[in-house]
């Protein structure tokens, strides 16, 4: 198993490959707000398309520095939530703003 940068610099992909052939068997992009999960220390899953994906590991730390890198590399939404107190105070003019 891999995390393997891609171009853009800013795509990554988890490949599996087969121990038999050598050959690449899977290959999934991590995708912005992507759920990849450790239901336990040596088992991660992650869905695609159209399965579930599990990852069983057989050396703990292994199994924690590859949990730390997908999770670390998974583009996350940036959106800026304002409460609706916020947004008020947003609409104001300048010296209407009361402070304390």
């Amino acid at each position: 198993m891999l995390v393997v940068d891609r171009n853009p610099p800013s795509s990554r992909h988890i490949q599996l490959y087969s121990l038999h052939s050598w050959q690449r068997v899977l290959s999934v992009q991590l995708y912005q707000d992507m759920v990849y999960l450790a239901p336990n220390h040596l088992f991660h899953t992650f869905e695609i398309d159209d399965a579930l994906v599990g990852l069983s590991f057989g050396n703990l730390e292994q199994a924690h520095n590859f949990l730390v890198k997908v999770r670390e590399h998974i583009p996350v939404r940036l959106h800026k939530q304002h409460t609706v107190e916020q947004r008020r105070m947003l609409c104001l003019p300048q010296h209407q703003v009361s402070c304390c």
